[in-house]
């Protein structure tokens, strides 16, 4: 087989795998709705790319980049944007335990008085 056909065989796979596996994860609530669709794109394009490797070729060529780095950044650019999505919800999940935090210390000086008085 050829190194073509074997980069084929194995981009489809690895995407097949990436789009199964985030779904189990999302059937099973262990992975949210927005996590799981973003995994799915990216083995969505591992099985595009692997599909497309003669037109990758071309647009790799034209943009003056192998169609294995053309892959990478693709990728690469894909995972950065789950991981930018990862931030976000931690930083609003620190926000809101802050809030909690907040509104029980409130509560607690609050049942304080109360007992004292």
């Amino acid at each position: 087989m050829s190194p073509a056909g074997t980069q084929t065989i194995l981009a489809v796979v690895a995407g097949v795998i990436c789009l199964f596996t985030a779904g189990a994860l999302g059937r099973r609530r262990q992975l949210s709705l927005r996590y799981a669709a973003g995994w799915s794109l990216l083995g969505l394009s591992s099985i595009i790319f692997g599909c497309l490797t003669p037109l990758l070729d071309e647009i790799a060529s034209g943009l003056n980049l192998s169609p294995a780095g053309l892959v990478v950044i693709v990728s690469s650019t894909l995972v950065l944007a789950i991981l930018f999505m990862v931030s976000v919800s931690v930083v609003r999940l620190q926000r809101d335990v802050q809030d909690l935090v907040e509104m029980v210390a409130l509560l607690k000086t609050k049942v304080d008085e109360e007992s004292k008085s």
